[in-house]
């Protein structure tokens, strides 16, 4: 680590509050990069450059010492990892100075410490985030033995990867809010899960992408689930997500990817918080690339002049029927009806439309119209 104005001038002038004298900090050439008084910045301290290059512990300087650019005070080393990497100095009378002159190196000492600490967590987090993008949205990425390595260096382990999940909030809400909810979704899916199974999150725009260790069809769906919908309900939001197919090489990370952004993105057609899995989605796939025009002309041309309350009482009895196959019995059963006015409600839905969901052909295009009128 180097000492620059960036990085020191904050802790001069912390250290220099709490002595209330001013402080100096010099690099490891014995230039003050940062300073109380800022006519000094930038000026050469002999006294810092003489003690950096004869390597001693402390440096108290007198008004007779005659030393370039140094004022009456004491100038104690920082060291960083056994590296003397600059001097702090504090202005004033020697003799005052020296029973704290030690505590003011050691302040020092931890301070740049805790400074350096924080850049490294920055510089990892930073290279976190490139290669998770890398990963998540390039096609061409190559993954190879140097990927795995740098996968490893980053504590990233991608070979455990089998689904990622996307998570999206549509509000219009902060970026603060929707980081806290972020934060706050992250850590019960951890909690959950635990760490063996939730292994990376990501931030993608507003979506949330996660690394999981499970496969669609593993139990922790249905914990997702119910963990999304009590946030919901807590924050009064939307969550969509949405799971990718199961990744059997990790390879396919960028695939599985795109799988879960389609899934979270079908979900939010919904209108509601769940979790749609890829690997079961079939029709829904085709009907997220339909245009509003396009939809809306097939509604037209199959429910014709039906009323808006007829259509969707049609729907709704749709919807139970191909739930049950079409069966008499299973309809008048779920529906607390006779059997005989399930077949009215098949002759209404006729006249209605004058599609029969008795005939394949027929059913086919019922099927598709109650969907997208529960768009």
């Amino acid at each position: 680590m180097k000492i620059t104005g960036s990085n020191s001038q904050e802790i001069s002038e912390r250290i220099g509050a709490i002595l209330n004298k001013h402080v100096n900090i010099m690099n490891e050439k014995g230039i003050i990069v940062a300073s109380t008084d800022p006519s000094r910045i930038g000026t050469l301290h002999e006294g810092a450059k003489k003690l950096i290059e004869k390597n001693e512990v402390e440096m108290d300087i007198y008004p007779d010492d005659n030393l370039s650019g140094a004022k009456n005070g004491v100038n104690v080393p920082i060291h960083i990892e056994g590296r003397t990497i600059g001097v702090i100095g504090v202005t004033g009378n020697p003799q005052e100075l020296q029973d704290i002159a030690m505590v003011i190196g050691e302040m020092a000492n931890i301070i740049f410490m805790n400074t350096q600490q924080s850049m490294k967590d920055a510089s990892l987090a930073r290279r976190r985030r490139l290669f998770c993008e890398e990963l998540l949205l390039n096609s061409r990425l190559v993954i190879n033995s140097e990927t795995l390595k740098r996968a490893e260096e980053l504590s990233l382990p991608i070979q455990r990867v089998q689904s990622i999940g996307v998570f999206h909030i549509p509000e219009f809400i902060s970026e603060t809010e929707r980081l806290a909810i972020d934060d706050k979704l992250t850590s019960l899916l951890r909690t959950f899960l635990g760490d063996s199974v939730y292994i990376h999150h990501h931030h993608i725009g507003q979506n949330l992408a996660v690394f999981f260790h499970f496969r669609a069809k593993s139990s922790a769906v249905a914990h997702i689930t119910a963990l999304i919908r009590e946030l919901s309900m807590q924050k009064q939001i939307h969550i969509f997500c949405g799971l990718s197919c199961c990744v059997k090489d990790h390879s396919q990370i960028h695939t599985a990817y795109l799988y879960a952004e389609k899934a979270m993105e079908i979900s939010s057609h919904a209108g509601i918080s769940h979790f749609l899995i890829y690997e079961n989605l079939a029709l829904e796939i085709i009907i997220s690339q339909l245009s509003p025009d396009s939809i809306h002309a097939f509604l037209e041309n199959v429910w014709k002049d039906a009323e808006p309350g007829q259509r969707n009482q049609a729907a709704d009895f749709l919807a139970v029927y191909f739930d049950s196959n079409g069966s008499l019995d299973q309809i008048a059963q779920k529906l607390y009806i006779h059997k005989n006015t399930v077949q009215y409600k098949i002759k209404k839905i006729i006249d209605l439309t004058g599609y029969d969901p008795r005939l394949p052909k027929d059913a086919a295009v019922l099927f598709l119209a109650y969907k997208l009128l529960n768009l």
